[in-house]
């Protein structure tokens, strides 16, 4: 999956927010990292967290920008040095 997001280094963002970014669907980014597109619908709405390899997944497909922490809601060491 090829994304504009990769220009904004440093910049940490939920998985929906990847999503509408880089004009991604569900489907789309379920079939990236290899789960249904309503396991994806449920991380977007917080009602699942995805597991340890499906964690590295979204890692892979978002080139780091949506990481573990966005998950949980806890700020990244970057996000905590801005403030």
């Amino acid at each position: 999956m090829t994304c504009p997001v990769h220009l904004m280094h440093g910049m940490d963002m939920t998985l929906s927010e990847f999503l509408e970014t880089t004009n991604s669907t569900d489907a789309a980014f379920a079939d990236a990292v290899g789960v249904e597109r309503t396991t994806v619908l449920r991380w977007r709405l917080g009602t699942t967290i995805p597991d340890r390899d499906s964690m590295a997944a979204i890692i892979r497909e978002t080139e780091g920008r949506v990481t573990p922490n966005d998950f949980f809601g806890v700020p990244s060491p970057t996000d905590t040095e801005a403030a």
